[in-house]
């Protein structure tokens, strides 16, 4: 079975006025815990810190940063930075930039509407997630795509539980298929650069896919620009089991 990819465009969009950003929905709902996955983008205002925070399920993000200012912790976010973090792992705080928004994405297996601020959340956290994991993509757009077959490189390194990102770069109209190392709970796509062509359908820069670690890896195949693809494997067993 096709994972099951939507674009950017599509997204449902809401504004976020108490933390000042707007959201792009993706999958789920981010007000109902439902069954299934959870992604969305948040488009940060400039000059907004989000402060330290955990969450109770495992999580991927995709930052999309370059400008001035932007930081996590006190690491400058650049063009594409990918964060994992277990549950109940504290992270940040992190900041748009100066004057310029700052997009990222976050995923999520399962779905969360708890975002425990601390040090104030410190009661709701039973114990402390073992993972808190940054990793910079450095040459990540189609003109470093091969001129034929695909690359797939390590962006997270893989741990036994599944857990890992890769990135792959695809030449025009090749076919690809990342194969998982472990049983995983799920895996997201992001498409950082080019397309992909699935049926009739183009799914372009930003778009986000999904697939259940039930199926078998889906076969994609990059459009006549070629692509560039995250690849981000969530653990098997979820750690919050």
């Amino acid at each position: 079975m096709s994972p099951i990819f939507r674009n950017f465009r599509d997204a449902s969009r809401s504004h976020v006025g108490q933390h000042g950003f707007d959201r792009f929905l993706f999958f789920g709902r981010a007000d109902e815990l439902l069954e299934g996955p959870q992604a969305y983008m948040n488009e940060l205002d400039p000059g907004v810190e989000l402060a330290a925070h955990f969450h109770k399920v495992d999580q991927f993000q995709v930052f999309f940063g370059g400008m001035e200012g932007a930081r996590f912790l006190r690491h400058a976010i650049p063009e594409v930075m990918v964060h994992y973090t277990d549950a109940y792992s504290t992270y940040g705080p992190f900041t748009s930039g100066r004057e310029d928004k700052l997009l990222y994405a976050t995923l999520r297996a399962k779905h969360s509407n708890f975002g425990g601020v601390m040090p104030g959340a410190r009661a709701e956290l039973p114990y402390r997630g073992r993972r808190n994991i940054e990793s910079d993509v450095d040459d990540w757009s189609v003109k470093n795509v091969p001129r034929d077959g695909h690359h797939i490189r390590e962006v997270i390194r893989g741990d036994s539980d599944g857990m890992g990102c890769t990135l792959t770069l695809a030449a025009p109209c090749e076919s690809v298929r990342v194969d998982r190392r472990a049983a995983i709970s799920g895996r997201f796509y992001c498409v950082l650069d080019g397309y992909l062509a699935l049926g009739a359908e183009r799914y372009e820069r930003l778009a986000l896919g999904w697939e259940s670690g039930d199926e078998e890896p889906g076969s994609l195949v990059a459009g006549d620009t070629g692509c560039s693809l995250l690849t981000l494997d969530f653990p098997h067993p979820s750690t919050s089991a």
